[in-house]
This record gives structure tokens, C-alpha cells and sequence, in this order.
């Protein structure tokens, strides 16, 4: 069993629409939040390369570098949705917005039943960190 500390398990639940940053804009905000509080870094000062390698170390320590897993995750983002064609070149963005949508797919459990890693605790605190800040600010 893979054992995530209490930030990546917040970054996985927020990949999986937990928390209100989720709710109320996308999970690209409720990552990034959640992702700035574990390297200690104000969100406007946050890097989409932190994003990036924060979220890819994540997805491989799940996967437990499972090569397959990559290789299929480095071909898909890659191929064009709608045309089934591959892409030139691709954005930072367009990584990270793949990655989030690959950590929300990863089950807690395997087709067998047994737990891949610890239980998900959320933690509404850093979850949901601004978000009282935010909203009030949208309604003045």
C-alpha cells in the first residue's frame, strides 16, 4: 500500500472535485490552492512547472511508476480529442489539466478489493483555504 502524506491526499481529493474551490470555479483552482500550500508558496507566485511536477510525481508514486501508465498518459495528451489526431505540440496547461483528470480517475481500491493507498481524509482547512475570502469578494 502506497502511503500519501496529508497534502497529497488533498491534492488527489481536489483533482476529484472535493472542496469548494472545486465547486465554485474548477479543479485547476482547487489543485493549484492545495499545491501552494504544500510547497509554501503564495498562489500568485505559483509556477505552472511547480503544478506540473508536484502533479506528476503524484500520478507516478500512484502508479508506482508503472511505464504502460506513462507511456499511455504521454500518448494521450498528445492526440486531439475530437479528431483522433496528435497534436504538434502541446501547452503546460493542457499537461496539468491531464494529469488532474488522470489523478481523478485512480481508484482508492484495485479490482480485488485491497486499498492502493491510505485512506483519503479530506481536510476542509486546506481544501478550502481563501475560499470565504473569494466568495465575498465576487459579491461586493
Amino acid at each position: 500500500m502506497i502511503e500519501l502524506d496529508i497534502y497529497e491526499q488533498q491534492i488527489v481529493l481536489a483533482c476529484k472535485s472535493w472542496g469548494e474551490w472545486a465547486k465554485e470555479e474548477n479543479r485547476f483552482k482547487a489543485v493549484k490552492i492545495v499545491t501552494g500550500q504544500y510547497y509554501a508558496i503564495a498562489e500568485d507566485e505559483l509556477e505552472m512547472y511547480t503544478i506540473y511536477h508536484c502533479l506528476l510525481n503524484l500520478f507516478m508514486k500512484i502508479k508506482r511508476s508503472n511505464y504502460y501508465s506513462l507511456q499511455n498518459f504521454i500518448e494521450n495528451i498528445f492526440k486531439d480529442s475530437t479528431t483522433g489526431r496528435y497534436k504538434k505540440e502541446i501547452d503546460m496547461e493542457h499537461i496539468i489539466y491531464n494529469l488532474i483528470s488522470e489523478i481523478s480517475e485512480i481508484a482508492v481500491k484495485d479490482h480485488e478489493g485491497n486499498k492502493l493507498f491510505n485512506e483519503l481524509e479530506p481536510n476542509y482547512d486546506i481544501l478550502n483555504k481563501g475560499i470565504e475570502k473569494e466568495i465575498e469578494i465576487l459579491r461586493r
